[in-house]
């Protein structure tokens, strides 16, 4: 449904990117965090589109806690409202640049 391959869309949403579960909130609390949340908002939101940067960022810190990694997956399952929105021709896209960022930004890594 996405317009993407199956496999290419599976690795999306399983790969693991190392964090600091500390950093991450402290990141994401700075303007060019909630600038990076903003954008992944406009793809992962509430059905309302309320509080997507608050949710998203809960989600984000909730997947890093338990092993200091988090996966979309992840995001997903820990995102605070019982129903999320995924577009999903946009998401391997997204998906990309936050993991770009967050491999320039050292102290965001363990």
């Amino acid at each position: 449904m996405a317009g993407k391959e199956p496999a290419e869309l599976r690795r999306t949403l399983t790969q693991e990117v190392p964090v600091n579960p500390t950093r991450l909130y402290r990141v994401l609390n700075t303007t060019p965090g909630e600038f990076l949340l903003d954008q992944a908002s406009q793809v992962i939101h509430t059905p309302s589109n309320r509080a997507n940067r608050q949710s998203l960022r809960g989600a984000l810190v909730s997947s890093a806690l338990p092993n200091g990694k988090i996966t979309l997956i992840e995001t997903l399952q820990n995102y605070p409202t019982p129903e999320v929105h995924v577009e999903g021709d946009r998401l391997v896209e997204v998906v990309q640049r936050i993991s770009q960022v967050t491999e320039r930004l050292p102290n965001i890594r363990r």
